[in-house]
C-alpha cells in the first residue's frame, strides 16, 4: 500500500488530533454537569441530561469516530501501521473498547435515565434505577477520563517496540 508523503502524513495527523480534541473536550464537559447537578430537582436534572444526550450525539459521537477512523487511516496510509508497532496496536485496542464502552455502557444510561425522567417526572429523581444508573454514569465518565490520559501518555511515549512476529521486517 502506498504511504503518503510527509505533508500527507502531517495533515493527518493534524485532522487526527483536531478529533481527538472534539472527543476529549465533549467527554470532559459532561465532568461538571455529571458530578456537579444535583439530581433531587426535576427540572434542572432533565435539561443537564437533555444536554449530555446532545453533546454525546454532536461532539462525542463525531469526535470518536472521526479519531477511530483518522486513526485507521493513519495506520494503513503512514509508516506506524496498526499491527507494526505494540504501542499503536494497544492504543487502537484502548480506543475501540473506549468507544464501545461509551455507546454500550455510558450512553445506555443516559437513554434509559432520560426515559425514565419522560416517564416519571418528578418521581424520577427518586428512581433507584435513575440514582444506579446516575452513579455509573460518574464513574463510568471518570474512567474514561483516566482512560484518555493513558492513550495520551502512550501516544507521546511510545513505550513498546514493534510486533516482530507480525513484521516481517523486524524479523
Amino acid at each position: 500500500m502506498k504511504k503518503l508523503g510527509p505533508k500527507g502524513s502531517k495533515l493527518l495527523k493534524s485532522i487526527h488530533i483536531i478529533f481527538v480534541s472534539i472527543w476529549v473536550g465533549g467527554v470532559a464537559s459532561w465532568l461538571p454537569l455529571l458530578f456537579g447537578s444535583h439530581v433531587t430537582e426535576m427540572g434542572s436534572t432533565y435539561l443537564t441530561y437533555l444536554s449530555m444526550r446532545a453533546i454525546a450525539w454532536n461532539v462525542i459521537g463525531w469526535g470518536g469516530m472521526g479519531s477511530l477512523f483518522t486513526g485507521i487511516l493513519n495506520g494503513i496510509f503512514t509508516p506506524w501501521e496498526i499491527w507494526k508497532y505494540k504501542w499503536v496496536t494497544v492504543k487502537f485496542l484502548i480506543v475501540s473498547l473506549q468507544i464501545l464502552f461509551g455507546i454500550f455502557f455510558i450512553e445506555k444510561r443516559l437513554l434509559e435515565n432520560i426515559s425514565i425522567i419522560e416517564t416519571e417526572a418528578s418521581s424520577a429523581v427518586s428512581n433507584p434505577v435513575f440514582l444506579e444508573n446516575h452513579f455509573w454514569m460518574q464513574w463510568g465518565i471518570a474512567a474514561q477520563c483516566c482512560v484518555f490520559s493513558l492513550v495520551i501518555f502512550i501516544s507521546v511515549w511510545k513505550p513498546w517496540g514493534k510486533n516482530s512476529k507480525l513484521d516481517p521486517k523486524s524479523a
